[in-house]
């Protein structure tokens, strides 16, 4: 019998937990599958496994959230799969050692917060110049899901940039839009361009 004195929780309220990290999982995968060409079935594997894994240790489901520097690289940048995979592996190995040693406090406050504030806004107006590109290539669409996007935040407990996402392909796939790959920076120079 549910405890009195717990809030009850709505349907609704449910779903947007379970979305909750969705929002910045989904479109850091996807757009990190597409652009390096990761294989989705290894990409995902490995999340699924991971997250397994952190809920049978810990005894509750953790989210596990890709490394969002590699991701934003990765969208600006363009990485190849062997350098997004030596980079994940790199970074594998540095915090186990922090972690084993207990340094990655000290590294912590040894850093000052302007450092990380200053590559977060660096990658964001990365990511945010790229989202403007793509936006510019199919106006309609690219508009229309940010003003669906800024609409739902409106409504509380909206998981927002999952409903915007799924929207956006529904309308992309109904549309024919799909066939059309943006211009994405990659690792061997120049942008790759559809066939």
């Amino acid at each position: 019998m549910p405890d009195p004195g717990l809030p009850k929780c709505s349907i609704v309220q449910e779903i947007s937990g379970a979305c909750g990290d969705l929002d910045t999982f989904i479109p850091h995968v996807i757009g990190a599958m597409t652009v390096a060409g990761l294989a989705p079935a290894g990409v995902l594997f490995g999340f699924a496994a991971f997250l397994i894994g952190r809920g049978l240790f810990y005894g509750l489901p953790l989210p596990v959230q890709p490394m969002k520097a590699i991701s934003a690289v990765i969208l600006t940048g363009g990485l190849r799969p062997g350098e997004v995979a030596a980079a994940g592996m790199m970074i594998g190995i540095v915090l186990l050692v922090l972690g084993i040693t207990g340094w990655i406090s000290k590294l912590a406050r040894a850093i000052p917060q302007s450092v990380s504030a200053g590559l977060q806004l660096g990658l964001g107006i990365l990511i945010g110049v790229l989202g403007f590109k793509l936006i510019q290539q199919n106006p309609w669409l690219g508009f229309g899901s940010l003003v669906l996007l800024f609409a739902l935040t409106r409504i509380p407990r909206c998981p927002a940039a999952p409903l915007t996402l799924m929207a956006a392909i529904v309308v992309g796939w109904a549309t024919g839009n799909t066939a059309s790959t943006p211009d994405f920076p990659t690792a061997d120079g120049p942008p790759a361009r559809a066939p």
